[in-house]
């Protein structure tokens, strides 16, 4: 299937995709919105009609409303196979399920106690990357310009998929940068060690997310295991040499070297209060820098800190004074 983003409007199959252009000195991209009447790459190989574009704008939702403008008005010269648009459709319902994204302005607005993770609105991805499947079934970022070139791989979902490109963003400008897995023999040293170095942090990016994936794959099954009554998709565990961590389901932990029960029963319950922890993916967190730095408190309490739990509490108030500054200008 297309890696491109698509809709069904009015039974035609609408892709959405950035498309690089230089005039000599200078280089942009514009948003192209192109229409395919038989949604499946394989009737392109046995010779049909591939795609037409209907509209090319700078700005991505205006293109979309004049490439839906052009279907009302009759621009499309192939007619819709009905059936393979319709598996389209079906197929989008059921694999994408994204009703909206949260633009990278917004993101700090969320970052508030208590969090609440919704899944249907993963970042925008940023201007020259994009999402697809990958050989194993499972999803990928790429660079937009050179499909074949793989950033991450291995996402469980195409939310996921979305939140490793926005953890990309600020590396690179992706809508002009050079294909980062393509070796040039002939590039100047300077500049082939500015690939190899971009190259190096997004693979460090995709082991954060196997990482976070993984869960306690791999580990030891936790000892004494105990549920806190009223607190879901947390508990506590054993953790070293008679201390007691706090962890989620999947296997995170969200504080360890706790030295009592009791105290972990109390941690436990101030993280409960953050946020919705069966929901909030790990790779979110690194996100939220304020309710990152809440979790910290809780942690220096636990510890018998509360200097450093005063000190952590303060941090999160100044970022969210600046987010709350910065929304008001």
């Amino acid at each position: 299937m297309s890696l491109d983003p698509c809709w069904i409007y009015r039974g035609h199959a609408l892709y959405v995709t950035s498309r690089p252009y230089s005039t000599g000195r200078y280089s942009y991209s514009r948003w192209e919105v192109y229409y395919r009447p038989f949604p499946w790459p394989r009737t392109e190989a046995a010779g049909r009609v591939g795609r037409q574009v209907l509209a090319s704008h700078e700005d991505r939702e205006r293109a979309c409303r004049l490439a839906e403008a052009a279907v009302d008005t009759g621009d499309v010269e192939t007619l819709p196979d009905a059936a393979q648009t319709q598996a389209k459709a079906e197929s989008l319902d059921r694999e994408t399920g994204i009703a909206g994204f949260v633009s990278p302005e917004e993101l700090p607005a969320l970052d508030v106690v208590p969090f609440r993770f919704d899944p249907t609105r993963p970042p925008l991805p940023p201007d020259g990357l994009q999402i697809g499947r990958d050989e194993a079934g499972t999803w990928r970022t790429y660079q937009a310009r050179y499909p074949a070139s793989t950033l991450t791989s291995g996402h469980a979902s195409n939310v996921e998929a979305y939140w490793a490109c926005h953890g990309l963003r600020d590396f690179a400008p992706w809508a002009l940068v050079v294909d980062i897995r393509l070796v040039d023999e002939d590039a100047p040293q300077d500049c082939e060690f500015e690939r190899k170095s971009l190259a190096g942090r997004v693979d460090r990016r995709g082991e954060d997310y196997a990482r976070w994936r993984t869960g306690r794959e791999g580990l030891a099954e936790p000892e004494a295991v105990r549920e806190v009554r009223g607190v879901e998709g947390l508990h506590l565990e054993r953790y070293g040499r008679g201390d007691w961590a706090v962890a989620r389901t999947d296997g995170m932990r969200l504080a360890n070297g706790i030295g009592t029960q009791a105290k972990a029963t109390v941690a436990a319950r101030a993280f409960a209060a953050l946020a919705d922890w069966n929901a909030v993916p790990a790779y979110v967190l690194p996100h939220l820098p304020a309710l990152v730095e809440d979790a910290k408190a809780i942690k220096w309490e636990a510890w018998g800190d509360p200097e450093g739990a005063e000190s952590a509490r303060l941090r999160a108030k100044k970022i969210r004074a600046a987010v709350a500054e910065g929304a008001q200008r």
